[in-house]
């Protein structure tokens, strides 16, 4: 999903045409953000150390949204478009990265982890 995130922002942000080496890029910059998001952040033994009370694990699912969706995706987001165009960094530039990182996070966290949230509902664990 990174890889098509990065892609649709470095579209819509810049006037780079997409091409097999903007590709290539993007797949290799989305790889270690990969591995940050799902093999420290969804971490099992990370999520069991978090807290038991309901209101205050809800509130750490919503910073992990925030943090692993949100701020790491533009954060990638930036440095692809920054690595695949050479376009330098401007608040506009920031604001349509964003925007579109909002929904693929929402995605991430909602639709693809929505598992853990049903195994956690079932287990009374979240």
């Amino acid at each position: 999903m990174g890889v098509i995130e990065d892609v649709i922002a470095l579209k819509f942000a810049t006037s780079y045409s997409i091409d097999s080496r903007a590709i290539f890029l993007a797949i290799i910059i989305a790889i270690p953000f990969a591995f940050i998001g799902e093999v420290i952040i969804d971490n099992k033994k990370f999520k069991k150390t978090l807290s038991k009370n309901k209101k205050i694990r809800r509130l750490e699912i919503f910073a992990e949204f925030l943090l692993a969706g949100i701020l790491l995706g533009v954060i990638e987001d930036l440095l692809a478009i920054f690595l695949i165009s050479g376009e330098p960094f401007s608040l506009t530039i920031l604001g349509i990265v964003t925007l579109v990182t909002i929904p693929f996070a929402i995605i991430g966290e909602i639709i693809v982890d929505k598992q853990d949230l049903i195994s956690c509902k079932i287990q009374e664990t979240c």
